[in-house]
């Protein structure tokens, strides 16, 4: 029986430009934690419609084998999307030999 890992996936390719947004800041989780919370600014912290900023969290977080899950909240005339970001843990496939 073989067990597949992440190594065994197939590579991903990177996009030659820069990242727009600290996604490896954003995304990075403390020692023994789980997840962490943000709570992102429109005109401060991103640019564009919160609806579609909303996609480009949950693909910069399934790019780093994580999952995200967000919420708009409003402050008077301001707008907020609070985001919290999971590892997956990693999981071994058995396959049969064969």
């Amino acid at each position: 029986m073989e067990r597949l890992t992440k190594e065994h996936a197939i590579p991903m390719n990177k996009r030659g430009r820069p990242a727009k947004y600290p996604w490896d800041e954003w995304f990075t989780l403390e020692d023994g934690a789980v997840e962490t919370t943000l709570r992102l600014e429109k005109g401060e912290d991103y640019s564009i419609e919160t609806e579609h900023f909303r996609i480009v969290v949950n693909k910069a977080a399934e790019r780093r084998d994580g999952v995200a899950s967000t919420r708009i909240e409003h402050e008077g005339d301001r707008e907020f999307l609070k985001v919290t970001y999971r590892q997956v843990p990693d999981i071994e496939l058995e396959l049969p030999n064969g």
